[in-house]
């Protein structure tokens, strides 16, 4: 490392250019997949009772909220709901946040052992010589190690090389299988959120599909008692028109 550092600081500008373009190419990709695995991997945010109320008001008839607008008829809704109800929703929003909760954690239970990337020749060198070197020279500082591992291999012969190779290969193997392996996990993680999410969904829009069909069916009842009254009303003063048209047209009573 230390060769390298100083062989890089001896290069011209126009020599150096091409490896800080890659640098930079390398930087940016690692910011987007960063990126890419946070919003992948974030902490679902749970509803509160105060949300999942709101979410079932969606659909009310946007006359009776048309003056205050719907988040002040929300909240005044909200404020005059029965205790019990108001447990209702708290139940369900506590039960949604332990499943949240539950699947975050077996997440971040997976992402703490992710498969070990495959090493290179040169790693499985250092890892096959390394502890060799610590017994012949045990007072020898650690880099002083990597500097003879380093000179080392780079005399090793054509089968000695192959073989490395061979090793080499077995460990891309290795972490193919077990990166699919790991991935699914992962996918399969995602999608049974995803459907928990979307149940929730359908759970709450059927419970608001049922709120609604009450509220109608109690608008037309009442629509219609009304409209009876109405009826009834017009057939009274259409009885008291008809008595009054009665006795217009009796003649009226000679004088002696």
């Amino acid at each position: 490392m230390k060769n390298a550092r100083e062989l890089f600081s001896k290069m011209k500008d126009d020599e150096k250019e091409p490896y800080l373009k890659m640098a930079k190419k390398e930087k940016l990709a690692y910011l987007i997949k960063k990126r890419e695995y946070q919003s992948q991997n974030k902490k679902t945010r749970t509803p509160s009772a105060y949300n999942l109320f709101m979410a079932d008001l969606k659909g009310t008839d946007s006359n009776k909220f048309s003056e205050q607008g719907f988040f002040n008829y929300a909240y005044k809704k909200w404020k005059s709901l029965d205790e019990s109800k108001k447990e209702k929703y708290e139940k369900q929003a506590e039960k949604l946040k332990k499943d949240n909760d539950r699947n975050y954690e077996e997440k971040k239970s997976l992402e703490k052992q992710p498969p070990k990337r495959p090493l290179s020749t040169y790693n499985i060198y250092i890892r096959e010589r390394l502890p060799a070197l610590k017994k012949q020279y045990p007072n020898k500082e650690q880099t002083d190690f990597f500097g003879m591992i380093a000179e080392e291999y780079k005399n090793l012969s054509n089968a000695e090389t192959n073989k490395l190779q061979k090793k080499a290969d077995k460990e891309k193997i290795r972490y193919e299988k077990e990166k699919n392996e790991y991935d699914l996990q992962m996918s399969q993680m995602n999608v049974s959120q995803l459907e928990k999410i979307e149940e929730d969904k359908k759970e709450r829009a059927r419970s608001r599909t049922k709120t609604e069909k009450k509220t109608n069916a109690k608008s037309k009842n009442k629509k219609k008692e009304e409209s009876d009254e109405d009826d009834y009303e017009d057939e009274d003063e259409d009885d008291k028109t008809k008595k009054k048209r009665g006795n217009s047209k009796r003649a009226p009573k000679k004088k002696n």
